[in-house]
């Protein structure tokens, strides 16, 4: 996250020097504009300021033409950053719904043990109860035997 803000941070900084590069390319041309204008009138003299400016133009030019590609790529490593964001959010959602899955799973494996332990506890005195009517009826019939 911190990353995202620092690129946003960049990316609002660059665009503020890409419009301050545009201004000034934009002076340097009314500025160059009038120096042609001015050396038509004066002669040679000035053109050797006129040159410079032509020079310092191709120089502001060559810098917004930086400042303009610096500024796409901050925008595609931006891009970037919010689709490996996007993907981080649906992992973290994914994440989540899996937790609740297994929560949702060990309580009902929670309760059918519970289950199982209180049908294993009836099934062993049902067991038992049979035995000891089976042993009573054994019993009753070796007695019954006696007697007769």
């Amino acid at each position: 996250m911190a990353a995202v803000s620092e690129i946003q941070q960049t990316n609002v900084q660059l665009r503020k020097q890409l419009k301050a590069a545009k201004k000034t390319l934009k002076a340097e041309q009314d500025q160059f504009s009038a120096l042609a204008e001015q050396s038509r009138a004066h002669g040679d003299d000035d053109a050797h300021r006129v040159q410079a400016a032509q020079w310092e133009l191709e120089r502001e030019k060559l810098q917004h033409m930086h400042t303009k590609a610096e500024l796409k790529r901050i925008e595609g490593v931006l891009d970037a950053a919010y689709r490996e964001l996007d993907q981080v959010k649906r992992l973290s959602k994914c994440s989540e719904a899996l937790e609740e899955c297994h929560e949702a799973l060990t309580k009902s494996n929670q309760q059918l043990l519970q289950e199982l332990a209180h049908v294993r506890a009836t099934h062993k005195r049902e067991l038992e109860r049979m035995q000891w009517n089976f042993d009573e009826l054994q019993q009753t019939v070796r007695q019954f035997k006696k007697l007769h």
